[in-house]
């Protein structure tokens, strides 16, 4: 009975993850202390570029990934199983199989054996492609601002609800005769 009732938990376990691993869109693996992939989920299959996520048992990102990336990943990996230091929400740049480029941020922990050793590591890596492309976007923005209101010869300003000032241009505070380090203004 005691054997049965443990299988039975250790099945409902296995199930519980392989729902996770089938249904998560972000991409799941695991991987020994030689950075071989052990199991992975379907949605990095799709990234590697490959019909089944056995296809990967054994393999490398040697294997699916431009030298470079697969590079650095490897060291990665390599300091996390010999530090023991997890690796969190790192923004990394991947080349996808189909040649596509995306932003993810990632995150690998060491995995311990019974005997408390390092035996390998499960990743997870976020795709933050729209949200990366969005922060790029209002950097250029915010840029093309701030050089508005430097070289403008016009006084310009902006104010919050409160009819506070919130940004001026730099004609702004000359023609005030304000000093920019003895204002709070975020101009």
């Amino acid at each position: 009975t005691l054997q049965k009732e443990t299988e039975l938990i250790l099945n409902r376990e296995r199930e519980l993850l392989q729902s996770l691993l089938d249904n998560t869109p972000d991409t799941i693996y695991f991987k020994d202390n030689l950075s071989r992939f052990t199991k992975i989920n379907l949605a990095q299959a799709k990234c590697l570029g490959i019909e089944s996520p056995e296809e990967a048992n054994g393999k490398t990102d040697f294997d699916y990934a431009p030298a470079e990336q697969a590079t650095l990943s490897f060291k990665d990996e390599v300091e996390i199983m010999e530090t023991g230091k997890a690796l969190i929400n790192r923004v990394e740049k991947v080349k996808r199989a189909d040649g596509n480029v995306t932003w993810v941020s990632t995150t690998k922990i060491p995995i311990k054996n019974q005997l408390g050793e390092i035996s390998g590591l499960v990743g997870v890596s976020r795709d933050i492609t729209e949200s990366h492309n969005l922060e790029i976007k209002l950097q250029q923005e915010t840029n093309l601002l701030n050089s508005l209101l430097e070289s403008v010869p016009d006084s310009i300003f902006f104010k919050n609800k409160k009819s506070q000032f919130i940004r001026v241009s730099k004609s702004f505070l000359k023609k005030h005769n304000i000093d920019r380090k003895s204002t709070r203004l975020n101009s």
